[in-house]
Parts: C-alpha cells; structure tokens; sequence
C-alpha cells in the first residue's frame, strides 16, 4: 500500500493519529470517545482488523500487538529537558 492509499483524516467516529507499516500490513492508529483503536489493513488494502482495543488486537493478533507496543514505547514530551543548575545560571 502506497502512502497515497492510506486513509488518512477522521474515519467515522475516530481520528486518524498515526500509521505503523510492518511487514505485509498496516497498522492505523486512531482515537475517539471510547479510546485508542487499531484498524488492520494488507498491502492491497484488504481490512483484516478493523477499530480493535489492544485487548482485542493482543487476542486476535498478539505478533502485531507486541509490534505496536515496541514502537509506541517511550514518552512523546514536548518540555525542555532539566538542565543541571549550574546551567540554568548561565542561560538567564
């Protein structure tokens, strides 16, 4: 699947916040009311899963599962890191 195939945008009651590739298929990660759900899709587009909770992708999938929680793994933080206090002298 191309990156002009993947679905991009609100998908019914979801927004679309990431893609994983991972061998033959890809993984759509999306949000809503309800949480983070996961839509399964082969290179030609076939949905093989579609807004599975990890619970429900871990039973049906648990290769894919573990394969999401080692990317998604780690803190997306945005703040400054914490400069030692010599440091925080010299810059004010």
């Amino acid at each position: 699947m191309s990156a002009a195939q993947i679905p991009t945008g609100e998908t019914g009651p979801f927004i679309v916040i990431g893609h994983l590739e991972h061998r033959n298929r890809v993984v759509t990660i999306k949000t809503g009311a309800q949480g983070v759900v996961y839509s399964v899709r082969d290179r030609d587009g076939k949905i093989l899963f579609d807004n599975l909770t990890a619970s429900q992708l871990k039973a049906e999938s648990p290769e894919l599962h573990d394969f999401i929680e080692a990317a998604t793994a780690g803190q997306a933080d945005l703040a400054l890191p914490q400069l030692p206090q010599s440091m925080k002298v010299m810059i004010r």
